[in-house]
């Protein structure tokens, strides 16, 4: 459940606090933010690997599924953690 739900709403939040900090600063916040990023790529290679993992549709997954995965989240993360960087709400 962490690299389908609850990860993804913990790294949605911390975007908001990176969004909430002066524009272009490098804090705890962004080193909270992209640790998720890691546990969320990491846990879903173990979840793979070591606990046969399956796929949001319930089929079995397999590494080819988390090397999609892990450049998918990183793009996506990289995109809203820019954004939150420009802004400051």
């Amino acid at each position: 459940m962490f690299w389908l739900a609850w990860g993804n709403a913990a790294l949605l939040f911390a975007a908001g606090f990176v969004a909430k900090q002066a524009p272009w600063t490098l804090t705890r916040t962004d080193a909270l933010y992209w640790s998720l990023v890691a546990a969320l790529i990491s846990t879903r290679y173990l979840d793979i690997t070591r606990f046969r993992g399956l796929t949001a549709n319930g089929e079995p997954a397999t590494i080819r599924h988390w090397l999609r995965y892990a450049p998918k989240l990183t793009g996506i993360a990289a995109g809203i953690w820019t954004a939150g960087q420009a802004v400051q709400l």
